[in-house]
């Protein structure tokens, strides 16, 4: 174990009692790697800092921290942060508190992240994703693939156009090393971005590089908690208004993005995130022209964005 590298396991936890104690043993039940998991509580008000100290003392690779109020985001980044500082692990991987991760998932993780090493350095910020089971709260099969439910193509990802507008890599299947770690941070504001796990994408796609996985690695659970998850119908106004409400935020993550990275972004990809990020100031009829000219549409039916 110790010849393995270490990936620390990155847990936020936030009045996760009914779920939490599952997601702990799947992560503890992780095979054929070496693993810390960093655990910060944004100030629980269930059962959740009990059970994590009750397995802390089980199991020294549990390293708890409880902290005031952060959000999720705040929260993150907090871990991050620490695992960047500590400076120990060569890779991170996002954790939610109430999945159930298959034995495989980082072994798999990890075998794909060190042949996107081979191919473009360990220097370049790099990114490994997959897809997820979806099972309802207590554990019952809902969609087979994540991904399909969402709608999303094998070759959805590859295009900076594409990740600026749908993101493909959810934040529960991700696996991330110290280049994007230390490139990524300090994360945004919450209300500058989309969600964390966008962020680190970008930052990816647009420095470094991405695979996502063809195969599920973990059951996500969807339920009323849930932050985010697979896409609930709606009416259509309803639906055309979250569209439009998520291409707005979608677009605030690129002024964010841009304003970080402007001078460190090659010419071609600077142009990119620029017409995303200003999209709102054109004339509705131009914005359409340009979404289609330029390819920002999700995939399926050609939604442009307005």
């Amino acid at each position: 174990m110790a010849q393995r590298p270490l990936i620390d396991i990155l847990l936020p936890t936030w009045n996760g009692a009914a779920f939490l104690p599952a997601q702990l043993d799947s992560l503890l039940r992780q095979q054929d790697v070496s693993t810390r998991i960093l655990l910060r509580d944004d100030g629980s008000e269930d059962g959740t800092w009990d059970i994590v100290r009750r397995f802390a003392e089980r199991h020294g690779q549990l390293l708890p921290h409880a902290g005031p109020r952060l959000g999720v985001v705040g929260n993150v980044d907090a871990l991050l942060s620490r695992s960047e500082a500590e400076d120990a692990a060569g890779y991170f991987a996002l954790c939610d508190q109430d999945d159930i991760w298959y034995p495989h998932k980082l072994a798999v993780s990890l075998q794909a992240m060190r042949a996107l090493e081979k191919r473009f350095g360990p220097e370049k910020p790099l990114l490994v994703c997959g897809d997820a089971r979806c099972v309802t709260a207590d554990g019952r099969p809902l969609h087979a693939s994540f991904l399909k439910r969402m709608g999303l193509p094998p070759d959805w990802g590859h295009d900076l156009r594409h990740v600026l507008v749908m993101s493909h890599a959810l934040g529960c299947t991700c696996l991330g090393n110290a280049a994007l770690r230390r490139l990524a941070l300090p994360l945004p504001e919450a209300e500058a971005i989309f969600m964390h796990d966008w962020w680190l994408l970008l930052v990816a796609v647009s420095f470094g590089a991405v695979h996502c996985l063809d195969m599920p690695l973990l059951e996500y659970r969807q339920h009323a908690a849930n932050v985010l998850g697979a896409t609930r119908r709606g009416r259509p106004r309803q639906r055309l208004a979250a569209w439009r409400d998520g291409a707005r935020r979608t677009q605030r993550q690129a002024r964010t993005f841009l304003e970080r990275y402007a001078g460190q972004l090659d010419p071609a990809r600077r142009q990119i995130v620029q017409a995303w990020a200003f999209m709102p100031e054109r004339p509705w009829l131009l914005r359409r022209w340009r979404c289609w000219r330029q390819g920002f549409a999700k995939p399926g039916l050609a939604r442009l964005w307005t």
